[in-house]
């Protein structure tokens, strides 16, 4: 398992900030950006975080880089819960990111006002 938050970032690729985890290595290791499955299997993945928009924006979950699942908000809104979470099947080694696409975030709380979780629920 993995729990941990998102940064603040209004762009590009989240940080990740690992709160407890066994086996489950983000990279770069420590507080990377992407979450790696250690062994193949199904993986139960969530994330959410409160968000801030001007326009529209798009919130996504990644597996190796393809869109797998967005949240997304409809523009001018002050402070929404954005949630995305998805059952995976993963190689050893197949990588989890989350990225804000479209639009930028005209904020994003990270820490405490988000969170993401990753288990490994099932094996081959």
């Amino acid at each position: 398992f993995w729990v941990g938050q998102v940064g603040g970032e209004l762009s590009g690729t989240k940080s990740l900030s690992r709160q407890d985890s066994l086996s489950i290595p983000t990279v770069p290791s420590g507080s990377g950006t992407a979450l790696v499955a250690p062994v193949a299997g199904r993986y139960y993945i969530h994330y959410q975080q409160l968000t801030g928009t001007g326009n529209a924006t798009y919130l996504s979950m990644r597996h190796n880089g393809n869109i797998i699942g967005h949240a997304w908000m409809n523009s001018a809104h002050w402070a929404e819960d954005l949630i995305v979470d998805s059952v995976v099947n993963m190689n050893a080694g197949d990588t989890i990111t989350f990225t804000v696409d479209v639009e930028v975030q005209a904020s994003a709380w990270g820490g405490a006002h988000s969170s993401v979780s990753m288990f490994l629920i099932g094996q081959p």
